[in-house]
């Protein structure tokens, strides 16, 4: 509970900038990219929890494949 109390509170100060990093650490695809684009819109804020809400709402852009999916 603690992590996620924590990354509640931890505003993100560069939030697109944050985005880009993760895509390319997890080395995704630009279909994937385009997916949590969308998740961004979804979610927006500017909190690390609101960013790693915007790779799980990707996970439900359609037309994504299950393994992509379950890979977001």
């Amino acid at each position: 509970m603690f992590k996620v109390r924590v990354s509640l509170e931890s505003k993100a100060e560069a939030p697109n900038q944050n985005i880009e990093n993760f895509s390319r650490q997890f080395q995704l695809g630009k279909g994937e990219g385009e997916a949590v684009e969308w998740g961004w819109d979804q979610e927006m804020g500017d909190t690390m929890f609101i960013i790693v809400n915007a790779y799980t709402r990707a996970a439900q852009f359609e037309g994504l494949s299950v393994e992509v999916s379950y890979r977001l």
